[in-house]
């Protein structure tokens, strides 16, 4: 077993670990304060929040699915590994890059928008009489900040498995006009 395969399947266990747990530490949180009527803070209070949540809860799908592909590759016997077709093979690294991709991307733009949204309750905006949520909320808002956390370091995971992605990818098509010496 080659050391970029086992480099895969720890990273996209990470990715699927903190995938999953930044979204039980958005999805559940919640506070409750006495203000002049007694209000609760949950996340689908802030919409970025409740988007982050359902796009971390589906990069923890898929990345649970890779897993198990990965597992399962590393069970089989390499004959049967080494047996399947060229065009097969090409298939599954061309859509695991497509995927891999598209799933990084919307993570790290759902985790800036939320950073934004928990900035913007932490500093409050005087021009359109925004309020500073982080002042009432404050247990919300430091677990709030946990959440993301989590969600930056499953979307640095998930950039790094792009990287393994494309050289699974390239591999297929090896470049006669450039050699690299080493």
């Amino acid at each position: 077993m080659s050391r970029v395969f086992i480099a895969e399947g720890v990273l996209r266990l990470f990715a699927m670990c903190f995938s999953i747990g930044a979204a039980c530490i958005l999805g559940f949180n919640k506070e409750t304060k006495m203000l002049l009527v007694v209000r609760t803070a949950t996340v689908k209070d802030f919409l970025a929040f409740w988007v982050l949540t359902i796009v971390l809860s589906v990069a923890g799908g898929y990345h649970f699915l890779q897993l198990c592909k990965c597992i399962f590759q590393a069970r089989c016997t390499v004959k049967s590994i080494e047996t399947a077709s060229s065009s097969c093979k090409k298939w599954e690294a061309c859509l695991s890059l497509f995927f891999d991709q598209i799933l990084a991307y919307v993570v790290v733009a759902t985790v800036a928008v939320a950073i934004q949204v928990g900035l913007l309750g932490i500093s409050g905006q005087d021009v359109f009489q925004w309020i500073k949520l982080a002042d009432k909320y404050r247990k919300y808002s430091m677990q709030s900040a946990g959440g993301i956390g989590c969600a930056l370091i499953a979307s640095a995971s998930m950039t790094l498995l792009n990287i393994i992605s494309s050289h699974q990818f390239f591999r297929f098509y090896p470049s006669d006009t450039y050699t690299y010496t080493s």
